[in-house]
């Protein structure tokens, strides 16, 4: 059906046909990167509707934009100490007298820039191309609210995200440009259990995220009486308590495809 890596098909009372698409935020500009293109456009030319996490265009982007900006590296300094901080600035190629103003939730791009990884627009912006070419309206599974209340929760988990990078780094020289590589590897190859193993995020889902999952599932089902595309972060297709289980749970059959 479809070269997307992370698909899953729902069957939805015995005949509707609907999936579900684990996306991520950025692609890699690699050679060996399949063009999606032509399987988005599948996916999507016979379907209603579109649902995912929140569409920006219909929410305050201004409240959101304050929410991802609102703390600074340099709030964690405390937990680092001056050699550990200039080994920050090495892995991700700033200056730490710099990296201290950076907002926190551009640790990840400026990893990805030292690991020397072009990206261009990820699988959600691919799927939403054709769902404009057939005019498939585009609906929010979460509200502002509770993306900035996720938003909140991920920064207790910066702490712990920044003590464990160093500390790898320390004992592993480059382990950290390796492991911003493989995230992709393992996205593009649609690894599922390396994922699993390797993912901090999935290791350190905020209490939030269990309910998260739960709504977006029960929030779809009034959608899914007509062939429909779920397509959110990878994060919630995998693991424990994830939207494939409360799928399941609701007596939808799912099976990945």
């Amino acid at each position: 059906m479809s070269n997307l890596p992370f698909v899953w098909e729902l069957d939805y009372n015995g005949g509707v046909q609907s999936h579900l698409v684990g996306t991520t935020h950025l692609l890699p500009q690699w050679t060996n990167v399949p063009n999606f293109e032509p399987a988005a456009d599948r996916l999507l030319c016979e379907k209603r509707n579109m649902l995912i996490e929140l569409d920006l265009a219909k929410a305050d982007f201004r409240q959101i934009a304050q929410a991802l900006c609102a703390e600074r590296i340099g709030d964690y300094w405390d937990i680092l100490n001056e050699e550990e901080r200039i080994l920050l600035g090495k892995i991700t190629e700033v200056d730490y007298a710099k990296l201290a103003k950076m907002p926190t939730v551009m640790i990840s791009p400026a990893l990805i820039k030292a690991a020397g990884i072009t990206t261009t627009s990820g699988i959600e912006e691919i799927c939403r191309e054709p769902a404009r070419k057939y005019m498939i309206p585009i609906s929010s599974l979460e509200t502002t609210e509770e993306q900035i209340q996720y938003l909140n929760e991920m920064r207790e988990k910066t702490s712990v995200f920044l003590r464990r990078m160093i500390d790898r780094e320390k004992r592993e020289t480059g382990f950290m440009h390796e492991y911003t590589r493989r995230i992709f590897r393992n996205y593009l190859s649609g690894d599922e259990n390396n994922i699993l193993k390797d993912s901090w995020i999935l290791s350190e889902r905020p209490p939030s995220h269990l309910q998260r999952n739960q709504n977006m599932v029960q929030r779809s089902l009034s959608y899914l009486a007509n062939p429909t595309v779920v397509a959110v972060g990878l994060a919630h297709c995998l693991g424990k308590d994830s939207m494939v289980d409360f799928y399941r749970e609701q007596g939808i059959t799912i099976r990945r495809v």
